[in-house]
């Protein structure tokens, strides 16, 4: 004869079930949690190494020889500096569109 649904003897494997979900949850948080302290890591590490980079050409443009290689630093300082930022954003927002993230918030 079975026993109910909410008897006695069904009780240990629901709770059972029950716990194994939490650990695997818990491990899939922290997983998350982790691969989202990298990602602020590299993208903070990406913000401050494009400017460095366009500030420095920018800074080169001023001690060349010619006035024409001047301007050829100068805008690849602006381009570099600002594009860097842009593509930053750019491949951050594709991966986040990518994991089903966006803005931020999970999309259900």
């Amino acid at each position: 004869m079975t026993q109910p649904a909410g008897s006695e003897a069904s009780q240990p494997l629901f709770i059972t079930l029950r716990r194994e979900l939490e650990a695997r949850r818990a491990a899939q948080i922290e997983r998350a949690e982790e691969e989202w302290q990298q990602d602020r890591l590299r993208i903070w590490r990406s913000a401050l190494c494009w400017p460095a980079l366009g500030t420095g050409c920018l800074l080169l443009s001023a001690h060349v020889e010619t006035e024409a290689w001047g301007l050829v630093w100068f805008w690849g300082g602006l381009t570099i500096g600002y594009g860097g930022l842009f593509l930053t954003w750019l491949v951050q927002h594709a991966r986040g569109l990518g994991s089903g993230e966006m803005l931020g918030r999970a999309v259900s």
